[in-house]
């Protein structure tokens, strides 16, 4: 059961197991309450494929959200085309939160269970109808563990969360409380394939799950896809998945990673290339962030990125997010026109790289805030800072967009930010003008946007993940500067000074 790539032969089988989940989405009474995004068949076909061939007579195999058994239909099946033949018993642990699929999933697995009995193989399975979490048990016993888990955000006074508190896990998602729990549950050398958003590889947030996952498992296979929207095609799936394959054993700096990337879902022309794990996951990285990448291009950026010698705390720069959350201010405070005692509060509208758009006639949002005393401590000094998006759309070709916010335009002693924007700053003030402007061009080249990439799968850019990236020193960000009017709308001109002037510079 080696990677092979789409096998069209499983995916037929597949087929013949399992109704078409297209009839059956329109009926799912329970999908926002329990998140339920079904496996696509070639998917789940393709996550099977990627399992090691089974070298033992009986072994067992855990799916703990498994919906009408897909995930499951396809391993099974996928034993049949094993060269070695080994496997004459397999034992199917299923959990099944919704009641309302269990019908139907005793049915699938029915089917598949009597097709390899017939083939030689006896399948023993338990469904069990209830949460995962909270019935979890410690029973280190799986050979193969192959999962889809649910993507809500785990809520802190739940009984879930509880639970995982007293098991010592310490995760804000549902899909990194069942991976960290089901790692648990494999034997030594046991195998994982799961399929889950790429959110995990960097950010705070998931910190914790990161170190947790690196400290027995390694990667065995990443599957990238370029596009965000094929694999769950009727489901409002924002952030890029990823599909990956794990073995339960200590990480060895040497050990290979095959990197997959496909366009999408349909998995033809796989570009498959091998990275050392240490260059995934940097030995010396305290955040532990995973970095997949796809092609030597990628690989040579970080490279780049990573030879500059600077950190924003080294060259007195800070970054924050914006302090005003625009859903909790009081009514008619935010405005779209002027009114005596407001101030320029800038959202992300405004921002582009040609420049910052303010005041806009059109706008969303706003474009001012009147002073009072209740926000008072969310304004800051007028000054030059450098402002960011914090989030952008799924259609914008760029992550990183940022502009000058340039003091002396604005005719005003204090301005604020909206919070889904980040703003550059000098202890709480202005930057210089020329670092302003030479901070600018850098997080505006095709290279700092790229390298983003390498271990960003969601359209939010956090603060964390801006002060772990490198900078030029300030001597370099004052010579970008002097080039600001000339080059910042043009994009080529952009990293061609960014190349000159700070990756020929070995002292940036």
């Amino acid at each position: 059961m080696e990677l092979e790539g789409i096998n069209k032969e499983n995916t037929c089988e597949v087929k013949r197991f399992i109704e078409l989940l297209d009839e059956t989405k329109k009926k799912l009474p329970n999908k926002e309450k329990y998140s339920q995004y079904y496996t696509p068949i070639n998917i789940a076909s393709y996550m099977a494929s990627m399992f090691s061939e089974p070298n033992r007579k009986v072994i067992k195999v855990l799916d703990p959200c498994c919906g009408e058994g897909i995930l499951v239909i396809a391993f099974l099946l996928r034993l049949l085309q094993s060269r070695n033949k080994e496997v004459k018993k397999v034992n199917v642990i299923m959990y099944e939160i919704d009641s309302e699929l269990i019908i139907k999933l005793k049915k699938n697995i029915n089917k598949v269970t009597k097709y390899l009995q017939s083939e030689g193989i006896q399948v023993n399975y338990k469904i069990i109808n209830e949460n995962f979490i909270l019935n979890y048990r410690e029973e280190i016993d799986f050979n193969y563990i192959i999962v889809n888990p649910p993507y809500m955000k785990l809520i802190n006074d739940s009984q879930d969360n509880k639970r995982l508190n007293k098991l010592d896990i310490n995760v804000t998602n549902y899909y990194a409380a069942f991976i960290s729990l089901c790692k648990r549950l494999l034997v030594k050398n046991g195998e994982m394939v799961a399929i889950t958003p790429r959110s995990f590889c960097n950010g705070t947030y998931y910190l914790w799950f990161r170190k947790d996952i690196i400290s027995d498992m390694i990667f065995d296979k990443i599957h990238l896809f370029e596009s965000r929207k094929d694999i769950f095609k009727n489901d409002d799936i924002l952030q890029e998945n990823i599909i990956y394959h794990c073995i339960k054993r200590k990480p060895n700096p040497g050990s290979k990673v095959k990197i997959i990337y496909s366009y999408n879902d349909s998995l033809r022309d796989n570009t498959i290339i091998e990275r050392r794990f240490d260059e995934v996951v940097f030995p010396n990285d305290s955040k532990c962030m995973i970095r997949i990448l796809k092609d030597n291009q990628e690989e040579e950026i970080t490279r780049k990125i990573n030879s500059l010698n600077y950190d924003l705390k080294s060259i007195n720069i800070e970054v924050s997010t914006g302090p005003v959350v625009d859903f909790r201010q009081e009514k008619n405070i935010l405005l779209k026109k002027y009114l005596k005692g407001s101030i320029p509060i800038f959202f992300s509208e405004h921002i582009a790289m040609s420049g910052i758009n303010w005041p806009k006639e059109d706008i969303k949002k706003y474009n001012y805030m009147l002073l009072n005393d209740k926000n008072k401590s969310l304004v800051r000094k007028s000054g030059n800072y450098v402002i960011l998006k914090r989030m952008t759309s799924k259609e914008e070709k760029r992550r990183i967009v940022s502009s000058i916010c340039e003091g002396k335009k604005y005719n005003n002693m204090f301005v604020t930010f909206d919070n889904k924007v980040n703003y550059f700053h000098r202890n709480g003030a202005g930057l210089p003008l020329l670092i302003a402007k030479g901070l600018s061009i850098y997080l505006n080249s095709t290279i700092v946007d790229m390298y983003f990439r390498t271990f960003s799968g969601n359209t939010q850019v956090n603060v964390t993940d801006l002060r772990s990236l490198k900078y030029p020193n300030e001597e370099t960000l004052y010579k970008l500067g002097n080039e600001y009017e000339l080059i910042y709308i043009n994009q080529e001109l952009i990293d061609l000074a960014v190349e000159n002037i700070v990756f020929n510079n070995s002292k940036s």
